[in-house]
């Protein structure tokens, strides 16, 4: 499905067939793998990467149509989705810390098969720096931390994971790591009556390699960017948009 107008129409009509499985998914607390399926049969999964990526470079009003229409049969669905548009923006948009070719390979990767990436960057420990902590081997990188609140756990490949280097003054960054690498382990903790389906499990993180060009934007701690108004304007509008697919099906089913 390339042509604009009929992401949307495309993604009403899978809608229909998530809402006959929603139910199920929600009171099993099941991951609806089929409905990735689905959407990437559909090529909704690398709607929101932009062209010079090889991406199909959505509109984000195109993209809040898709997910308020998946909202609509599936909100579970909807909130996997909506974190995997978000990244690819966020690959593209001017200074960003993603080299070309690592997001151009998460790009393709999306265009191939089903292929999602989501930020791991919620812990249980309070405080400014990450608990999770990665230093470097002749290798690349070894990380080891909890995330908690892993959107999409089950169906990832791969995890943004935001940590603190183990330098004597930290830096802190993300780092991107196969979600099928060694160390990693998913805890099904995740019960939230309505989004059960969306998997947001913790994800633990024992000792994981990932390559040395896998570290994204490291910054010394207190020269931290400014917060990245485009990146809380898109996620804002996408999970708004969810809503409201959300609110027109229960407005629907109570008609």
């Amino acid at each position: 499905m390339n042509a604009p107008t009929g992401w949307g129409e495309a993604a009403r009509v899978l809608a229909a067939g998530f809402a006959q499985r929603a139910a199920a998914h929600d009171r099993d607390g099941s991951f609806p793998h089929e409905n990735f399926a689905e959407l990437h049969a559909a090529g909704l999964l690398a709607l929101a990467a932009p062209r010079a990526l090889s991406g199909q470079g959505a509109s984000i009003a195109q993209l809040a149509e898709v997910v308020g229409a998946i909202g609509y049969g599936c909100p579970a669905t909807a909130l996997v989705l909506t974190m995997q548009y978000v990244q690819q923006r966020g690959m593209g948009r001017l200074g960003s810390p993603w080299p070309e070719a690592l997001a151009r390979r998460l790009v393709r990767e999306a265009v191939e098969s089903v292929s999602l990436v989501n930020a791991l960057r919620v812990e249980h420990e309070p405080g400014g720096l990450p608990a999770t902590v990665a230093w470097q081997t002749p290798e690349g990188w070894r990380l080891s931390g909890r995330k908690i609140h892993a959107t999409g756990a089950p169906i990832l490949r791969w995890y943004a994971v935001w940590a603190r280097t183990d330098e004597a003054v930290p830096r802190v960054g993300t780092f991107l790591v196969r979600a099928d690498s060694p160390g990693v382990r998913v805890e099904p903790t995740w019960d939230y009556l309505g989004l059960r389906g969306s998997g947001s499990h913790n994800v633990v993180l024992h000792d994981v390699p990932t390559p040395p060009d896998h570290a994204l934007g490291l910054q010394p701690t207190g020269a931290w960017p400014q917060a990245d108004g485009a990146f809380q304007t898109e996620m804002t509008l996408l999970l708004g948009a969810l809503y409201t697919g959300v609110a027109r099906a229960a407005r629907d089913w109570l008609l």
